[in-house]
């Protein structure tokens, strides 16, 4: 089980002391619950470059999945990331909100390829965002 009790700890803290993110994390949680808890970890946010390497293990998985699903690939460059990192830019709630952001920008619209017939079985795709941050393809086989 993980959580974001204590990430507000950070924000008044560059490093808060691991009592203090445990106790505020044990007064948000009912006795029962608590006490089913073997071990509590704490661990500091996110880096900028660790959030960048989960939307990029992101891309990864959900090509394998396309692939194995639709015979589609595809592969993101940097500017993806960035626009993923961008789209959320509250980092309070680690790195979860980026999967609905990545389904949001890069998997909606192959979804919406995909449904209208654009990309057909062994297709594999270089994705880019453009300026404006759109999603721009293109087609690598």
């Amino acid at each position: 089980m993980t959580s974001n009790l204590g990430s507000e700890c950070y924000r008044r803290s560059r490093s808060p002391a691991v009592s203090t993110i445990q106790a505020l994390a044990r007064s948000r949680l009912p006795p029962e619950l608590w006490n089913r808890i073997d071990e509590v970890l704490c661990y500091a946010p996110l880096a900028e470059s660790e959030l960048g390497e989960i939307v990029a293990r992101l891309a990864v998985e959900s090509s394998h999945r396309l692939q194995a699903e639709r015979g589609i690939s595809f592969a993101i460059d940097a500017s993806v990331v960035a626009q993923v990192l961008q789209s959320e830019p509250d980092r309070s709630l680690g790195a979860r909100p980026l999967r609905r952001a990545f389904e949001r920008l890069v998997e909606s619209p192959l979804a919406t390829e995909i449904v209208s017939g654009r990309l057909r079985r062994g297709t594999r795709l270089g994705l880019h965002c453009d300026a404006r941050g759109r999603l721009q393809t293109t087609c690598l086989a």
